[in-house]
C-alpha cells in the first residue's frame, strides 16, 4: 500500500485542527511497509487514522483478503453467533413494536460469512440482503445459510431504500467516512432504522494484553457513542437505543458501542458535541508500556539465536516486525492458516502453510493474543509437534 497524505481534515466536522497522537507502524506480508498517525481533532474531539492509502486500494484489500472467512479457526460460527446475539436482540426488539415487523426488508453491510443475517433468518425473517466485498464471505454465507448475499462494497450499493440497515463492526474500517454515512444514510428509508456496532473509543483497553489491538491495520476510525452521534445527526439519523458492551470472541473481549438510529428526513440538524479523547490518549499509553514488556521477551528470543518460524502474519505480527527487534531473530520462515498469504513474502522469508512444520523442529513463536491457546493446542494435539512453542 502506497503511503499518501490524504484525509487532512476531521471527517465528522471539516476542522482542520488536528493532533498527532500516535504514529503506527506495520510491516504486512508481500513485504510492504506502511503506516498512519492517529489524529484527535481539537474542535469535536473525534480520533481517527490520517495518511492512509487510497480508498481504492482498501477495497483491493478487502476483496482479496481471506481473513474473514476464519479460515482455519475451530468453531468460528458457535462464537459468531454468540457474539451477533446481543445485535440481533435489540434489533428484534425494536422490529416487534415498529411496523413492517417481519416483513422488513433488511440489508446488512459488510456481512462477511452470514451469522448476523441468519439469527433474523432464524428468528422468522424473510427479506434478507448482504452485501460483502470478499467473494470467499458471500459464498459461505450462501453455502451455509442459503442467504442473499453479494460481492460488493457500499459505493456500488443501489436500489430502494431498506427499512432496516445494519452495519455490525464495519464503520471502523471505512475511509471517506463523511461520504461512507451519506451513502449509508440514503439506504435507510425515512422512519427506517440503521443499526451500528463499533469498537469503543471511550472503553479502550478494558482487558489489555494485545499492546494496540484496537489499532489494526483495518481499524482507522475510532469512535465513542458522541462521535457517532455527531457523524450520523449530519444525516439526519438520531439516536433511539444504545448499549455499552463488552463482546467476545474466542475468550478474547472487546468494548464495543452497539446503538440503533431513526431517520427522519425533516428533523433539524443537532448540534455539533465534542467527544472525549481522555480513554484513547491513555490506552495509547498503557499500550507502549505493554509492547515494551513485548518486546523484552522478543530481545531474549533475538539474543538466543535459535532457530525461528513465527506463526501468524496479521496486525500483531507486521506491528511486532516494524517497531521491535522480531525481525533480527534467526527467523527461518512464517506460517499462517490464511491461504491467501501462502507463497508470499515477510521480513524477506515465505509464508507457508501450517502443515509444513510437519517435519520441522525449530522453535514456534506464535504471535497471536486471540488465538494463541487454539493455535497451541493445534501444535501440541493435532500436530503432534515436537518442537519448542513459545506463546504471548
Amino acid at each position: 500500500m502506497n503511503d499518501l497524505q490524504r484525509d487532512s481534515a476531521c471527517p465528522i466536522c471539516a476542522s482542520d485542527a488536528l493532533e498527532a497522537l500516535h504514529r503506527q507502524e506495520f510491516l504486512l506480508p508481500g513485504d510492504l511497509r506502511t503506516h498512519y498517525t492517529v489524529v484527535a481533532c481539537e474542535r469535536c474531539g473525534f480520533t481517527f487514522a490520517r495518511d492512509l492509502p487510497t480508498p481504492e486500494e482498501y477495497e483491493r484489500y478487502y476483496r482479496t483478503n481471506l481473513k474473514y472467512t476464519y479460515e482455519g479457526s475451530r468453531d468460528a460460527a458457535q462464537s459468531l453467533f454468540a457474539m451477533h446475539a446481543p445485535s440481533f436482540a435489540m434489533v428484534d426488539a425494536w422490529l416487534r413494536e415498529h411496523p413492517p415487523g417481519k416483513e422488513s426488508r433488511i440489508l446488512d453491510i459488510g456481512c462477511s460469512t452470514g451469522e448476523l443475517l441468519a439469527l433474523f433468518q432464524h428468528g422468522g425473517y424473510r427479506h434478507l440482503e448482504g452485501v460483502d466485498p470478499t467473494p470467499e464471505c458471500a459464498d459461505i454465507a450462501r453455502r451455509l445459510y442459503d442467504l442473499d448475499v453479494r460481492t460488493g462494497v457500499l459505493s456500488e450499493i443501489e436500489g430502494e431504500p431498506y427499512d432496516v440497515v445494519l452495519l455490525a463492526n464495519v464503520f471502523e474500517h471505512i475511509p471517506n467516512l463523511r461520504d461512507a454515512a451519506h451513502r449509508v444514510a440514503a439506504l435507510v428509508k425515512d422512519g427506517g432504522v440503521l443499526f451500528v456496532q463499533t469498537p469503543d473509543a471511550g472503553h479502550f483497553g478494558h482487558e489489555l494484553r494485545e499492546p494496540f489491538l484496537e489499532l489494526s491495520i483495518e481499524h482507522i476510525n475510532y469512535f465513542t457513542a458522541t462521535s457517532l452521534a455527531n457523524l450520523l445527526g449530519r444525516e439526519r439519523l438520531f439516536l433511539v437505543a444504545v448499549q455499552h458492551d463488552v463482546t467476545s470472541y474466542k475468550g478474547a473481549k472487546y468494548p464495543v458501542v452497539t446503538a440503533l438510529w431513526k431517520k427522519d428526513a425533516n428533523a433539524p440538524l443537532p448540534e455539533l458535541q465534542r467527544s472525549d479523547t481522555s480513554r484513547v490518549r491513555g490506552y495509547i499509553d498503557e499500550s507502549k508500556a505493554r509492547l515494551a514488556e513485548l518486546a523484552s521477551k522478543i530481545d531474549a528470543l533475538v539474543a538466543s539465536g535459535e532457530p525461528v518460524i513465527v506463526w501468524g502474519v496479521g496486525s500483531l505480527t507486521a506491528r511486532l516486525l516494524a517497531t521491535t527487534n522480531l525481525g533480527n531473530a534467526n527467523l527461518v520462515g512464517f506460517v499462517d492458516s490464511n491461504s491467501g498469504h501462502h507463497g508470499k513474502q515477510l521480513a524477506g522469508r515465505e509464508i507457508a502453510a501450517p502443515s509444513s512444520l510437519a517435519d520441522k523442529r525449530v522453535t514456534v513463536f506464535v504471535s497471536s493474543f486471540v488465538y494463541g491457546e487454539e493455535i497451541r493446542r493445534t501444535l501440541e494435539n493435532d500436530m503432534r509437534y515436537a518442537g519448542t512453542v513459545v506463546t504471548i
